[in-house]
């Protein structure tokens, strides 16, 4: 429900101390009608009307701007609802100024209007409501342990609301508290209708409290939380992994790869690199050391900043003698992420050398070439590599040649898909957003915005469109 829907039912009982006309007071309650409605328009038009004839009523202020927040006007909303709380400063006016600056990007300050709120002594609605919004604001600002206070109080007054449980738990574990996370699940995973989030976490915290155990209490617990997920669910990924973690970690190798196998079918892409890693240990673990490079290089293909991926890649195939492979294709990743182009020229030709046909030591040593500023070497040594399906270390390369070749449209393209594929590959967005500024046109200067006029947009708006019609990928 909206911060409006739930406000609406309480505006009535707040009387202005001032006496106003009753016909006056029939449009504010209008208003108040019209924003419970959705319908915003109608109720500023009311609203202007009585303040024409009578400025300066705390009601007006306060729902002029909650209408202002429901047409979308969060800066007009901050400054009708300031205008209301400097008349009368009450915990439901911090709640609407704090959503209000939680919408404008301005964290600190929502933090700081629901903090004020609970110190105004609201009633029980009110605080819950404020309660629950400060819980958020500290997760979105990157401090879920700050939240734990505020998360306590919300479970004491709702005890059987599962959702709040499991934020408190998960708040707890970012605070690095396991026992307290698994306290507080212990009352909601007991019952037979648990939320599979909530088994979810409790198998997590089980297997993080067991540590390297091989069996015991805490290993039984994760293992009956992430079968009771698949009672409901047999494809869960989640679940399936979770066992297999499970199997792993007593040793039961030859249980814990068909898990993670049957998890890569039902598992998110980004989860993938993760799985042929952990079933790469499994191969590891059995001592089958050529599963376990071919398992290794699936996760670098997938993810080539696994740093994980690529020392046990090296590992295996040190163990298996091929030196040459493991050496060059670290040293060719390490150099380019430093930028040291002949270091990483000389390093990925050794790597193809050993692989000349894996498509990700391809795209390493056509972006070697890219660093050298040989742009026919990179051309060579990435003409084989379109196809259908690429990995995400080819689609870079391939749009890093594109860009070198001053063909940005192409380079856009693919730097767009290898981002869309994993969206945390900080160096392509990079690339992709100095794409994008080489294909801005000239346009026209719009000049202070302050001053902003209709006369000034127009052909600046033009100018935008001709532009956008002659990139369509430049609509982003």
């Amino acid at each position: 429900m909206s911060l409006i829907d739930r406000l609406s039912d309480r505006l009535g009982a707040l009387l202005d101390e001032v006496r106003i006309p009753d016909r006056l007071d029939r449009k504010i309650t209008e208003a108040e009608h019209a924003v419970a409605r959705q319908e915003s328009g109608h109720a500023l038009a009311l609203l202007e009307e009585v303040e024409r004839e009578r400025p300066g009523i705390w009601r007006v202020a306060l729902v002029a701007g909650l209408a202002h927040e429901q047409a979308g006007e969060p800066q007009r909303a901050a400054a009708r609802l300031a205008q209301a709380v400097a008349q009368r400063d009450l915990p439901l006016v911090r709640l609407a100024l704090g959503r209000v600056a939680e919408q404008l990007g301005d964290l600190r300050t929502a933090r700081e209007h629901f903090e004020t709120g609970i110190e105004r002594r609201p009633d029980e609605l009110e605080r819950i409501e404020l309660l629950e919004a400060l819980a958020k604001i500290h997760t979105k600002m990157g401090a879920p342990a700050r939240a734990v206070p505020a998360l306590r109080q919300l479970v004491r007054a709702r005890p059987e609301d599962a959702g709040l449980r499991l934020q408190l738990a998960e708040a707890l574990r970012a605070d690095d508290d396991v026992d307290g996370a698994l306290d507080v699940l212990d009352t909601s995973t007991a019952l037979d209708s648990a939320p599979a989030a909530l088994l979810r976490l409790a198998g997590a915290l089980h297997l993080e409290r067991s540590g390297t155990r091989t069996s015991g209490p805490d290993l039984d617990a994760a293992s009956a939380a992430f079968r009771r997920m698949l009672e409901d669910a047999p494809d869960d990924p989640d679940a399936l992994e979770g066992l297999g973690h499970v199997a792993h970690a007593m040793g039961r190798v030859a249980d814990a790869l068909p898990l993670y196998q049957q998890a890569l079918t039902t598992a998110p892409i980004d989860a993938h690199a993760r799985l042929h890693r952990r079933m790469g240990q499994c191969y590891l673990r059995s001592e089958d050391r050529e599963r376990a490079l071919d398992a290794f290089r699936a996760a670098m293909a997938l993810d080539p900043d696994d740093a994980d991926s690529a020392t046990l890649a090296a590992s295996a195939a040190l163990d298996l003698g091929h030196g040459t492979e493991a050496s060059a294709t670290l040293a060719a990743s390490a150099a380019l992420d430093l930028g040291h182009g002949t270091e990483a020229d000389e390093a990925a030709q050794r790597a193809l050398d050993a692989r000349p046909e894996d498509p990700i030591v391809r795209a390493l040593a056509g972006r070697a070439k890219l660093l050298v500023g040989d742009l026919d070497g990179a051309r060579t040594r990435l003409s084989t590599l379109r196809a259908a399906r690429m990995p995400v270390e080819v689609l870079h390369a391939l749009g890093e040649l594109a860009l070198h070749a001053d063909d940005p449209i192409e380079g856009i393209a693919l730097l767009r898909e290898a981002i869309v594929r994993q969206p945390g590959r900080f160096g392509i967005q990079a690339r992709l957003e100095a794409a994008y500024a080489s294909l801005t046109p000239e346009l026209p200067p719009l000049g202070p915005l302050e001053r902003l006029d209709p006369a000034r947009l127009a052909p600046f708006l033009d100018a935008l469109s001709e532009a956008v019609a002659s990139h369509p990928l430049l609509s982003d």
